[in-house]
C-alpha cells in the first residue's frame, strides 16, 4: 500500500542562509492529497507563529514535499 511523507524544510530568502529541515506533528498520509493538505496548513501555522515582524525581517518561507513510499521500504 502506497502512502506519502512529507518533508518540510523553514528557509529565509537571505544570503548565506539554508533551508533547514523541520519536524513536524505528522509525517506519514494515507494519500498524496491529505499530504498536501497537512502541509500548506502547517506552513500557515508556522508562518502565523513567527508573526509579521520576523517573517518580514528575515523573509521567512516555507517548502515541503510529498513523497510515495510502500511499508515494505521500511521494512527491510
Amino acid at each position: 500500500m502506497t502512502k506519502f511523507a512529507i518533508f518540510m524544510y523553514l528557509c529565509a530568502a537571505m544570503p548565506n542562509l539554508e533551508c533547514k529541515m523541520i519536524k513536524t506533528e505528522s509525517n506519514s498520509f494515507k494519500d498524496e492529497y491529505e499530504c498536501v493538505h497537512y502541509g500548506y496548513k502547517y506552513s500557515m501555522e508556522l508562518i502565523e507563529k513567527f508573526g509579521r515582524e520576523d517573517v518580514n525581517k528575515l523573509s521567512l518561507y516555507t517548502k515541503f514535499v510529498c513523497t510515495p513510499y510502500t511499508e515494505e521500504t521500511y521494512s527491510t
